[in-house]
């Protein structure tokens, strides 16, 4: 991550500390959007993304216990329909959380709109080019509103 942030301080004309934070709040923003294993898949091939995330966010829990065996089936289809209905309600509202998340971080450490979609751009190259198209791809459309800020 180390020479992501030296490319991004340089291109935008920033200081070292408002990228590796940027960089920081997009990968937790990630971290709580996109599916675990994506996220996780991604992590684990950007060197010293893990470490970059713990240190501005300490608190980063660590990943869910694995799942309680399967209960009977009609017991199942009432806790899947009031899942559904949950999740359902939850994206509405992480959807929009989330795409206001990720504007609100990059305005807070400084970033005018232009500024933000090159750092977002910027972002995705390094990733793409490192972790490879597939994962980061899995990653960015789990992200409401990151799409839109690519070419």
């Amino acid at each position: 991550m180390q020479d992501f942030i030296k490319l991004a301080t340089t291109a935008l004309g920033t200081t070292e500390e408002t990228t590796r934070k940027a960089t920081a709040g997009l990968l937790e923003l990630m971290s709580k959007v996109a599916p675990t294993a994506d996220f996780q898949a991604l992590v684990s091939q950007l060197p010293g993304a893990g470490d970059l995330l713990k240190a501005f966010f300490p608190e980063q829990a660590p990943p869910p216990p694995p799942p309680a065996p399967p209960p009977s089936a009609a017991a199942a289809m009432l806790d899947g329909l009031g899942d559904f209905v949950t999740n359902a309600a939850t994206a509405v509202q992480g959807t929009v959380g989330a795409g206001l998340a990720l504007g609100g971080l990059l305005a807070q450490v400084g970033f005018d709109p232009h500024k933000a979609r090159q750092f977002v751009v910027m972002f995705v190259d390094f990733a793409r080019a490192t972790a490879g198209r597939e994962t980061v791809d899995r990653v960015i459309d789990a992200v409401p509103g990151l799409r839109q800020l690519l070419p």
